[in-house]
């Protein structure tokens, strides 16, 4: 299955680093929301786990995931660019 892209990236900048990342897919959202999200499970952060998950299954827009992400990386106080 093709990695879909999102239009345009969300960069976020995790702590300690000197560079903000991209954030270009469902997948990659999934990732940083698994892996680097605060240990407290929020409903923004819920919400975008459950959307980046729909767009990968083709339940949902790509876009509509990117937008829940960028809710739970506010919500998860990611320095957002």
């Amino acid at each position: 299955m093709p990695l879909t892209r999102w239009g345009k990236p969300v960069f976020i900048q995790l702590g300690g680093r000197s560079s903000p990342d991209a954030v270009s897919s469902a997948f990659e959202a999934l990732q940083v929301l698994t892996f680097k999200s605060p240990d407290t499970l929020t409903p923004r952060i819920s919400r975008a786990i459950n959307a980046s998950l729909a767009a990968l299954q083709g339940k949902t827009d790509h876009e509509e995931a990117r937008a829940a992400f960028l809710e739970a990386a506010l919500d998860a106080d990611f320095s957002v660019r």
